[in-house]
């Protein structure tokens, strides 16, 4: 049975994307709302970790994935939300550096490696495992997130870095794009959410200069 949908909001979406939406929630009796009004605003999500995605999971609003609304185009009218939802990390595009180097032994900074070190629970002992950047890859992909083994301004999200020797984390820091310990990704998948890049328990810039 379809569940009783007014309200959608979308985020993350291309100008196309956005129109293909509106066109198909409009047919199917919904309608396309700025902002995730309260806890009945369905919120489509094509990345998290926006302002409306913050808001809706605040308000405690269903969010889900581009997926719902193919699929509800196929069944003829707006699907209850549940089963739709998107991952911790879905939708984010995230690099890694610094892991190991080629003899496969850790190069972290000290402070980093302490904070963490809570990753052991994973099976693997932070950076002293030449298998750390094969786990981190799938840890991402699992979570919804798409790794990208090659950084580039206009499509990275965000920078997971070991330390801050490679030239990847010095073009991040230029870029000004979030770079995070591994610790962030602990968290998002602990906590199943996309935690903020740039607090001081996972900023890697913040961790080097304070």
């Amino acid at each position: 049975m379809a569940a009783c949908v007014r309200n959608v909001c979308v985020t993350g979406a291309t100008a196309s994307v956005f129109h293909t939406i509106r066109t198909e929630v409009d047919k199917l009796g919904g309608r396309v709302v700025d902002s995730v009004e309260d806890s009945d605003t369905v919120l489509v999500c094509l990345q998290v970790g926006s302002l409306k995605h913050q808001s809706a999971v605040s308000l405690g609003a269903p969010v889900v994935t581009l997926q719902w609304v193919l699929q509800s185009r196929e069944e003829g009218a707006l699907l209850p939300p549940s089963g739709f939802q998107p991952g911790p990390l879905h939708g984010l595009r995230i690099c890694v550096t610094g892991f190991a180097d080629t003899k496969g032994t850790a190069r972290a900074l000290p402070g980093v490696a302490t904070a963490c070190s809570r990753l052991a629970v994973w099976g693997w002992a932070g950076f002293r495992c030449a298998e750390a950047r094969a786990r981190v890859q799938k840890m991402i992909t699992d979570c919804g997130g798409e790794y990208c083994p090659d950084m580039a301004i206009a499509r990275t999200s965000c920078l997971v870095a070991g330390n801050t020797q490679s030239a990847k984390y010095r073009a991040a820091f230029t870029w000004k794009l979030p770079i995070v310990t591994p610790k962030w990704l602990h968290a998002c998948v602990e906590q199943q959410r996309a935690c903020r890049p740039d607090t001081p328990d996972y900023s890697l810039c913040v961790l080097c200069f304070s």
